[in-house]
């Protein structure tokens, strides 16, 4: 592709350049901020998170339902509640 005659290639003045490096820094140092966040994670905080996790799945909270009584048109008690225990293995 040729250039027309009136179109003039600008040289980038130091105001431009300074404006760029600024920019890259912030996303170099945005870059650093979550690269360092995530290996903190990782290598300094992995047991206690492990330990966190392993106790949060190992809660037992106990619920009783919210049932009532079903009754049929006449009044009757068809079905009635009654506590009862249920103990249950977790698959390995």
């Amino acid at each position: 592709m040729r250039e027309r005659a009136d179109t003039k290639v600008l040289p980038s003045t130091p105001v431009d350049r300074l404006r760029l490096y600024a920019v890259f820094g912030l996303f170099a140092v945005g870059f650093l901020y979550v690269v360092g966040g995530l290996a903190f994670r990782q290598l300094i905080q992995s047991t206690d998170l492990k330990e966190q996790s392993d106790n949060q799945s190992r809660r037992i909270v106990l619920r009783p339902p919210a049932r009532g009584r079903i009754y049929d048109r006449n009044g009757f008690v068809l079905v009635d509640n009654r506590a009862g225990e249920a103990a249950f293995l977790p698959a390995p």
